[in-house]
C-alpha cells in the first residue's frame, strides 16, 4: 500500500461533500463503475461525464466536494478542464493515471499510479490492462473506505 493510496483514503474520509468521479472513453466507463461501487459501499459519490461538464454540468461540483479524475494518459483535455475548475473552486483532487509525469498527475493533490507495462493486444493500444488497473485501484479505494467506515456493521 503506497503513501499516496493511504493519503487518498484519508482525504476521501475527511470529505464533507460528495466524491465527484470523472473520466472519458474507457476511463469514463471505469469511473462510472467506481462511482457505483463507492455509492453502494457507503461513500457518497457522483459520476460527472467529462464532456458534459464543459456544457454546464461542472456546476454540480460544490465547495465541500472532491474530485477523483481518471485518465490513463493524464492528458485528456476534458478531464484536465474539470480539474482546473475544481482547483479554482478550492476542491481537493485525486488523479488516477498511468503516467505519473502527466498534466493531470501533476495538477492533482494526490496521484494514484495505475501504470501498466503493456496492453494485452498485439498493437498495444486497446485499453485492457490499463482499464483493469484503474478498476482494481477503484475497488481497493472502495473496500478500504467501506472497512474503515464499518459499513458492513450497519447492514
Amino acid at each position: 500500500m503506497s503513501d499516496e493510496f493511504i493519503e487518498a483514503v484519508e482525504t476521501i474520509l475527511a470529505c464533507r461533500g460528495k466524491l465527484i468521479v470523472s473520466g472519458l472513453g474507457k476511463s469514463g466507463h471505469v469511473a462510472r463503475k467506481i462511482t457505483a461501487t463507492l455509492t453502494s459501499t457507503g461513500t457518497p459519490a457522483l459520476f460527472l461525464h467529462s464532456a458534459e461538464a464543459a456544457h454546464g454540468d461542472v456546476g454540480i461540483i460544490g465547495k465541500d466536494d472532491m474530485i477523483l479524475a481518471l485518465s490513463f494518459s493524464g492528458e485528456t483535455t476534458e478531464v484536465i478542464n474539470i480539474v482546473r475548475y475544481a482547483k479554482r473552486n478550492g476542491n481537493k483532487i485525486i488523479a488516477m493515471t498511468g503516467k505519473p509525469n502527466s498534466t493531470l498527475a501533476t495538477e492533482a493533490d494526490i496521484h494514484l499510479d495505475t501504470s501498466v507495462s503493456q496492453e494485452d493486444c498485439v498493437i498495444n493500444i486497446v485499453p485492457t490492462c490499463s482499464s483493469t488497473a484503474q478498476l482494481a485501484m477503484g475497488d481497493a479505494l472502495a473496500t478500504a473506505l467501506m472497512e474503515i467506515r464499518g459499513f458492513l456493521n450497519r447492514m
